[in-house]
């Protein structure tokens, strides 16, 4: 999930902000747009790779493959020179690997995904809720895993990703276009190999291991990205993943698999196993589009109580959000803008958050600048009644109270989509 608006959630993102809301989705959602970071919904077209790099590639293949176990420590780090700001973050991780299916990899205060071979869990420490799924069987496709368990890791500990998944090489150089050997980098007196990889946004260098052809290093420059997306004065934009220890075969302690939700947490169901009466048939949110909008009563983030139905005769906009969501970010502002031109014409606007507590998300929305108002759907409950599997998700709601368009995710023309839809509904 990386960011659009763009550098605040990148920050988060890298740092392992994962929320349970988006991981649950399936990464065919579209969310988020596809990087080196996002493990994507179907196979993508095979990258060109130079002999140099195809074989490392190959040494790297037939490294994790032969694994047994693998323990891992390192870091993230988050260098931001940005629009006026700057930011150096670390976060810790620590992981392990027992073959075939069973892992754990923790952020320090942050993300616990853990599989003991037959359930596999996310935890979000900080919101105090998790998610359970069936542990994936054996070392399966990247793209076939749950995205509650290929999406953080992607993010976080993509070394442990390459353990578990079918093919450690291909889930390395996952979403680049280009692979090509560079230059030998020394680090910590020790040379290692790189190979260079390109994707359609970013430049990203891997550093390989000469003795153990595991991954040592994973650097993502996205300055280039940052600056496409309109991000002024972009000095520096780069996460590097770390990993100070990398051990084959390491004596793994038993429980280390081993993990009960804590008393004070509580769960969150996945999208298929919400009531299919509200989920509809395969929680296609577009269902929606003809009938008449779920009533719902949300309070905003003055404490009052919004109820949905109070505004029928009004042209309405929800838009699903959180913090942490990159496109989110990338489509409030827009949003804002439709709102501060149409809301003289009777246009209605809600930001409705998901999950998040009333400081957090009017901290971001002052912080932005932004007018619209927000509600918030703190246990998701409104989002199951719309289908939210991925975020953002905006439904254009008519006068007469039908659903007339859902736009799920935010790229090129989404901002145009929905003022198209908004004005012919004003004119209705």
């Amino acid at each position: 999930m990386m960011t659009h608006s763009f550098f605040g959630t990148f920050l988060q993102a890298m740092a392992g902000c994962v929320a349970l809301i988006g991981v649950a989705a399936s990464a065919a959602a579209q969310t988020t747009r596809p990087t080196a970071t996002t493990t994507p919904a179907t196979a993508p077209a095979k990258p060109h790779v130079t002999p140099a790099a195809d074989a490392i590639l190959d040494e790297i293949r037939q490294a994790y493959a032969s694994l047994n176990s693998l323990e891992v420590a390192g870091t993230v780090t988050l260098n931001l020179d940005a629009a006026g700001q700057k930011r150096n973050d670390k976060s810790s991780f620590t992981a392990w690997f027992q073959s075939p299916d069973r892992f754990r990899h923790e952020m320090s205060d942050d993300l616990l995904v853990v599989s003991n071979g037959q359930k596999a869990f996310l935890y979000k420490s900080d919101l105090k809720k998790y998610l359970p799924v069936d542990a994936p069987k054996g070392r399966q496709p990247v793209a076939d895993l749950p995205a509650m368990v290929g999406v953080p890791l992607a993010e976080q500990n993509r070394s442990l990703l390459m353990a578990i998944t079918q093919d450690a090489a291909d889930t390395l150089i996952l979403g680049a276009s280009h692979v090509d050997r560079g230059p030998d980098v020394t680090l910590d007196g020790t040379s290692y190999a790189s190979l260079n990889l390109k994707t359609s946004t970013e430049n990203i260098r891997l550093l390989i291991d000469p003795k153990t052809h595991l991954l040592r290093q994973l650097s993502i420059d996205v300055k280039q990205s940052l600056i496409d997306h309109g991000v002024p004065q972009v000095n520096a934009a780069e996460v590097t993943i770390d990993y100070t220890k990398s051990q084959p075969n390491a004596q793994v302690a038993q429980g280390s698999f081993d993990w009960t939700p804590p008393a004070d947490a509580s769960e969150v169901k996945p999208p298929a196993q919400r009531d299919p009466a509200l989920a509809g048939p395969a929680e296609d949110p577009t269902a929606l589009v003809g009938k008449p909008a779920p009533d719902f009563t949300l309070k905003d983030l003055d404490g009052k109580d919004v109820k949905l139905s109070a505004n029928r005769g009004s042209v309405v906009v929800l838009d699903f959000w959180a913090t942490w969501c990159g496109p989110c970010r990338e489509g409030l502002p827009h949003l804002n803008k439709l709102y501060d031109e149409l809301s003289p014409q009777g246009l209605k606007v809600w930001a409705v958050n998901l999950r998040e507590p009333n400081d957090k998300a009017a901290g971001f929305i002052k912080q932005q600048n932004l007018t619209l108002p927000v509600l918030l759907d703190s246990e998701a409950t409104v989002a199951d009644l719309y289908r939210v599997s991925g975020i953002p998700q905006t439904v254009l709601i008519g006068k007469d109270g039908n659903v007339k368009k859902v736009l799920v995710g935010f790229g090129p023309g989404s901002d145009e989509q929905l003022r198209q839809a908004v004005t012919a509904a004003l004119a209705e």
